[in-house]
């Protein structure tokens, strides 16, 4: 594609936009609409794909879809909007914080300093501690002009949104799309400590868990292949699997390699795994 670094990343912008459309199909219908399991049904949908585009912005500030910075801008208007969180704010902590600090305490989502007790208590409160922590510092890391007028842009376009929204269907808004967003952030932040819960955090290519399942990884792109994103964070994550066959699958150790994320978050809930 002429506009596109990586034709793999149409799959991204479809996912993008699916997001995007569930967001304005719902704004279309009324609350009382649905019964209490078609509603839960309904909201773990578009939480799942609220996850799905905080994965794919995870990609894209690693690796921008566009060629043209403009387009990448623009795309990052897009997906602040069906994250319900600025693209920028979610990238400088990720990149300025964990990526250059782990697996020292000095990353703030650190899962030694956040999480305590055990299952599903244990999500809960490195949910609370991370986000309190991550919250009171990342405003030091907004430290150039660039991304000062990033987050600015981001904000006004999703309040803006956001108050449209409202206008148009406050109820699903407020009940369905609000908790959405949160949902989908919290399991951002959730799949954050199921990569690095336990391991081994001495060792350079047991310090992360790897989630190996095709169908997820398609899915999640590549997201499960977090030991080689680790080693080489700029690459693409279409060429995750080649890094890990390569430089991982030799030395990592069998405790640390699974297959589905969401079956490994159930077990973990449950105290199982």
């Amino acid at each position: 594609m002429i506009l596109l670094r990586r034709t793999s990343d149409l799959r991204s912008l479809l996912f993008i936009g699916f997001t995007l459309f569930s967001m304005l199909y719902a704004l279309s219908l009324p609350l009382n609409g649905f019964n209490f399991i078609t509603y839960l049904l309904a909201l773990s949908f578009f939480t799942y794909w609220v996850f799905v585009c905080t994965l794919i912005n995870h990609n894209h500030r690693h690796h921008p879809i566009f060629k043209n910075n403009s387009n990448n801008q623009f795309l990052n208007l897009l997906i602040s909007l069906a994250i319900g969180a600025p693209s920028t704010r979610l990238h400088l902590v990720h990149h300025y914080n964990h990526h250059l600090h782990y697996p020292s305490h000095e990353d703030w989502s650190h899962f030694e300093l956040n999480a305590k007790g055990s299952g599903f208590i244990r999500i809960l409160t490195y949910l609370y501690n991370a986000t309190k922590t991550m919250t009171k510092n990342r405003a030091q890391l907004v430290r150039t002009r660039y991304h000062q007028s990033a987050l600015r842009n981001e904000k006004i376009f999703l309040y803006s949104a956001s108050v449209i929204a409202l206008l148009i269907n406050w109820k699903m808004f407020l009940f369905f799309i609000v908790p959405g967003w949160f949902l989908g952030l919290s399991l951002l932040l959730t799949s954050n400590l199921l990569n690095h819960d336990n391991c081994d955090t001495n060792s350079g290519i047991n310090h992360s868990r790897d989630f190996l399942n095709g169908i997820e990884n398609w899915l999640l792109c590549n997201n499960g292949y977090h030991t080689a994103h680790h080693l080489r964070p700029n690459l693409h994550w279409e060429e995750l699997p080649k890094l890990h066959a390569e430089k991982v699958q030799s030395e990592k150790r069998s405790e640390f390699v699974c297959g589905s994320f969401f079956i490994y978050l159930a077990r973990y809930c449950l105290k199982l795994s």
